[in-house]
């Protein structure tokens, strides 16, 4: 068993004073607001202590009965839909007409709230992203990510589970009969994908192969120093390894993505390649194609068995802000709907949603509606246009088995059986997971 180290390579304006002192929680502040800080506030500035004006410093576990007690007025149905209509009309003049778009959002607070139903908690956290666009500040958000939030998220939807599991089972399937495996890894995080994988590899009906190797290409989420992370996941991984008889190397890739090229791998003639690109792709795109090419033509060159692609299913990569803003308030309206519901907030289910929307909902959607033109924002593409740059790139799809559809199906059976309103859907190229026949997203897998 190894872990083989690869040397890293060494490589606005002010608020509008109108702005500021009507809705002092649009600034960014200088001190912590933790949740303790609620109880001082007034009713008319119940959001002024949003996770936008944290520096990072959140507590994941909440005082309950205070929180509970901090909970704004109800809000019927009527009232939310058209606050829905509302909000995404101050978006249509939010650059042109700032002063009426402040006064609109104003209006909507009452409709907001972080531990309401699901459309009020969208709602949250699109007003605090829209004020942080309007008054060109750059908000701090909330966004630590950590083995918390990971495992949050894997408990409180089957989002990761759905990627995960359906990515694998292409890989298991086009190495079925290998003996000697290396898996490229865009994005390696936490390393969760893989230790199923290796599971899967130990009990294979024609034997374990007699070696595997994991390149782990760090995420953008593992910040500027992802080092000791990736080590620690590696030796994680080599350990479980061990206990399940396999010959086991871990290869961390500190190289920046845009630098790479074969050399960085270590590429044997006896190896069967697999590259995944689980979640992790879109992090490259931007107004012109070229990033993102430039690294599937690198993977094509790998000449892997197979290459699986795992995306969001939306569009805010490009086009006005207005389209973006609505694209995004649609999808993400979806998601927190999708989310596991809970009745009790000492539960584990509220605090594992709570920090999901806290720590990764609250960032994506921030950087996808809040930021300014011209600073680096979150996109994402629907499955038609990763299609058109999979083809692009020399790449061809290779259907999902009947093997990977039963397992996703099976997964929300085991998993979410009182989730109704989660479906699986099939195209030629691709597998959904879906919310009231809404994809949220899709794997494929290409050659």
């Amino acid at each position: 068993m190894a872990i083989v180290e690869q040397q890293q390579q060494n490589h606005g304006e002010d608020l509008n004073p109108s702005f500021s002192d009507q809705y002092p929680f649009s600034q960014t502040s200088d001190s912590t607001r933790k949740l303790s800080n609620f109880a001082d506030l007034d009713s008319g500035d119940w959001m002024e202590s949003l996770d936008l004006l944290c520096d990072g410093d959140l507590d994941p576990t909440p005082d309950f009965d205070l929180l509970e007690s901090q909970i704004p007025h109800w809000v019927s149905s009527e009232d939310l839909l058209g606050t829905s209509n509302s909000l995404i009309e101050c978006a249509r003049f939010a650059d042109s007409e700032p002063d009426r778009a402040i006064k609109c959002l104003n209006k909507l607070r009452g409709s907001a709230d972080e531990l309401g139903n699901a459309t009020q908690r969208v709602y949250y956290y699109f007003i605090q992203a829209l004020y942080c666009r309007i008054c060109s500040k750059s908000c701090i958000v909330s966004s630590e990510y950590s083995i918390l939030s990971s495992k949050a998220l894997y408990e409180a939807c089957p989002y990761s589970r759905f990627t995960q599991l359906t990515a694998n089972q292409a890989i298991l399937e086009a190495t079925e009969s290998a003996s000697f495996i290396h898996i490229i890894d865009f994005g390696f995080v936490e390393g969760l994908q893989w230790s199923t994988l290796l599971q899967d590899f130990a009990n294979r009906l024609v034997g374990k192969p007699y070696k595997i190797r994991i390149s782990g290409i760090a995420s953008p989420t593992l910040g500027k120093s992802p080092r000791m992370s990736l080590l620690a996941t590696g030796k994680s991984l080599s350990n479980w390894a061990k206990s399940l008889g396999l010959d086991f190397e871990f290869l961390p890739i500190l190289t920046p993505v845009e630098e790479l090229d074969v050399s960085s791998f270590r590429i044997e003639s006896n190896q069967v390649v697999a590259v995944n690109f689980m979640l992790q792709l879109y992090n490259l795109l931007d107004e012109t194609d070229v990033a993102v090419e430039r690294t599937l033509r690198l993977a094509k060159s790998l000449n892997p068995i197979v290459v699986t692609l795992g995306e969001y299913e939306v569009s805010v990569n490009r086009g006005d802000y207005f389209n973006r803003f609505e694209n995004a308030f649609k999808y993400y309206s979806t998601v927190f709907e999708s989310i596991q519901p809970v009745s009790k907030m000492e539960s584990k289910e509220f605090q594992n949603r709570l920090t999901v929307e806290r720590l990764i909902l609250n960032q994506r959607i921030h950087n996808v509606v809040g930021v300014r033109e011209g600073e680096r924002r979150e996109r994402m593409e629907e499955k038609e246009k990763w299609q058109s740059l999979m083809e692009h790139c020399g790449l061809s799809s290779v259907p999902l088995s009947q093997g990977a559809v039963s397992q996703a199906k099976e997964l929300l059976s085991n998993y979410y059986d009182n989730y109704k309103k989660y479906h699986i859907m099939e195209s030629s190229a691709f597998l959904s997971l879906s919310w009231n026949d809404i994809p949220l997203l899709t794997v494929s897998s290409w050659r």
